[in-house]
């Protein structure tokens, strides 16, 4: 019996909801203001949640395409030395000490040696002009042309620094030679450009580079890269140098980053000189959590806003019932079931919010899609950024109509008829 009676109450329901969205359709179309209204704040709240999840999407498809640019093998050496000195105030402050050059040299020597170690190359940022006075907007780095074959760069005009240049020359990064040129408009590749008063050749442009997001210690596309001579002529105070380490293949970063600190930190003992490894594994982990944050801050925000959508339909669809009161008194009158009556406006208070969260979803989309644009990203979609807000909409328009289909549901067909 109960084998007879699944397939009936399945048969009864999909008559139920064929009937109601009959009559959700007649009332959507007498109270088009009110539903249009509606169905513009479900809209405003799936853009927001949607344009929120395609623009977290698209920017971790950016930094996974960035991390699988540079590769997770390549990781960077911060060398410093500082020691802690008590402030008048009792405080305990670090001072930062220079790295004796043969101490430099030693490390260096020694990590080239490492059997981790594939190829190393070293920078050091120039902190200020001759004179004291600062770089500007630019950030320049004497650099090994090691580094740029490590690194991959490319130049997109002019040539990339070579060992055999004897003169000063720099190579810029794509937004740094856009800064320059607005300095200097009669600035070109092959030709000279001025900094600090001095005058440098320029070897060339290099295309952007994904390192950029990356290697926070050195931006490439913000950054002018100098050789020997050109450092030399810059500027006396410079950081401590820096390393960059491509490890060999198939092994484990992590774990290969964490022994070169162990072997480099027992080669000082107790001097004052530490030794810190970053790589693309820390920037993905730290980025990626940033990125979940901003996204589900700003996602909640769009969730307020369409959990207020959603009280406005709950407050339409009990203007309804109220309004329909005499249609539902009749419809139970000539035997519709509470089930009926409860589909009925179910029905009507799903199909405002899937409008609405269509119509959302296709906002949402723009918006993110032109918001990258100005950034200058790329637009990136996945299944989820795209169904999730259809089902969150079809979910609180279930929400919404709870309450009112089941308080229509209990409506008594007398007094519903006799009111007018």
């Amino acid at each position: 019996m109960s084998a007879d009676t699944a397939p009936g109450r399945l048969a009864h329901l999909l008559r139920a909801v064929l009937l109601g969205a009959r009559f959700a359709a007649q009332h959507l179309r007498h109270s088009r203001m009110r539903i249009a209204l509606a169905v513009i704040g479900v809209a405003i709240g799936i853009a927001s949640i949607t344009s929120m999840l395609i623009l977290g999407h698209s920017i971790d498809a950016r930094l996974r395409k960035s991390l699988d640019s540079l590769g997770a093998d390549v990781v960077a050496l911060a060398i410093t030395s500082s020691v802690s000195v008590t402030a008048p105030n009792g405080t305990y402050t670090e001072l930062p000490l220079p790295i004796p050059d043969d101490d430099s040299r030693t490390l260096w020597n020694v990590l080239r040696t490492m059997p981790e170690v594939a190829g190393l190359a070293t920078f050091e940022r120039l902190q200020s002009c001759p004179h004291g006075e600062p770089m500007g907007d630019y950030e320049a780095h004497r650099i090994e042309t090691a580094i740029q074959p490590l690194l991959a760069l490319r130049p997109a005009q002019g040539t990339l620094l070579d060992a055999a240049q004897t003169g000063p020359a720099i190579v810029a990064g794509a937004q740094a030679w856009r800064r320059l040129r607005e300095a200097q408009p009669e600035a070109g590749v092959g030709g000279s450009v001025m900094l600090c008063g001095k005058s440098f050749r320029v070897a060339g442009v290099l295309a952007p580079h994904p390192g950029t997001e990356i290697i926070e210690a050195l931006r490439i596309d913000h950054a002018l890269l100098l050789n020997d001579a050109a450092a030399g002529q810059l500027t006396l105070l410079r950081e401590p140098i820096s390393g960059l380490v491509k490890l060999r293949d198939n092994l484990p970063a992590r774990a290969a980053a964490d022994h070169i600190v162990a072997r480099l930190s027992r080669l000082f003992g107790d001097r004052p000189i530490s030794v810190a490894a970053s790589g693309a594994w820390q920037v993905s982990e730290v980025r990626r959590q940033q990125i979940a944050l901003y996204t589900g801050f700003l996602a909640l925000v769009g969730g307020v806003s369409l959990l207020v959508s959603s009280l406005g339909i709950a407050n339409v669809m009990l203007a309804a019932v109220a309004e329909r009161r005499r249609e539902i008194g009749l419809r139970v009158a000539l035997g519709a079931a509470p089930l009926d009556i409860t589909v009925q406006f179910m029905v009507e208070s799903v199909a405002i919010c899937l409008v609405g969260g269509m119509a959302g979803l296709a906002l949402g989309v723009g918006l993110a899609a032109l918001t990258l644009k100005v950034v200058g990203y790329e637009l990136a979609l996945s299944f989820a950024t795209l169904v999730m807000p259809a089902l969150l909409a079809a979910v609180c328009g279930l929400a919404a109509g709870v309450y009112p289909a089941r308080l229509a549901a209990r409506a008594d067909p007398i007094s519903s008829l006799q009111s007018v």
